[in-house]
């Protein structure tokens, strides 16, 4: 068995960042009552939800102004999911399996990655998960795991 490539704090960044970007995003422009809020334990001795309506409040009203922002909202986040698993996996186990193989090899190995962790969980909405399958949701996911993979 090969062994695995330490990260760099450099990767490390790469890889957190965007997942708590993403989150941040989450909490301050969904409602409350989605399940990932209901995790958060410490939520009413804090004054958090005060906040989070207040960010919800703001965000709406600027979503309602510029439709665009839809994207940043409702797909971003988890295309910043999407960025992290992949750069992750990419940098933990990929460059190191991958090493020495054929570039035809490696496009495949790539682009079934891209598919499973872009595409994977949407389809997964058709029928298996909870949630409504978005072909926005989709094709960010796409570019964010294409993203990670060069980056």
């Amino acid at each position: 068995m090969r062994e695995k490539l330490p990260l760099s704090t450099n990767d490390i960044v790469k890889t957190i960042i965007p997942i708590l970007v993403g989150f941040f995003i989450y909490f301050s422009c969904r409602v409350n009552s989605l399940l990932y809020y209901q995790w958060i334990g410490i939520k009413k001795c804090t004054g958090l939800d005060t906040l989070q309506n207040s960010l919800l409040i703001h965000c709406t009203e600027a979503v309602a102004e510029w439709k665009w922002l839809e994207i940043i909202v409702y797909s971003l986040p988890a295309a910043l999911y999407t960025f992290s698993l992949t750069f992750y996996i990419k940098k933990r186990y990929l460059e190191t399996w991958l090493r020495g193989k054929p570039l035809t090899a490696k496009i495949s190995i790539y682009a079934s990655i891209i598919a499973l962790i872009a595409w994977g969980p949407e389809v997964l909405q058709l029928g298996l998960l909870t949630g409504s399958f978005d072909t926005q949701d989709a094709w960010t996911a796409l570019v964010a795991a294409g993203i990670a993979l060069v980056a």
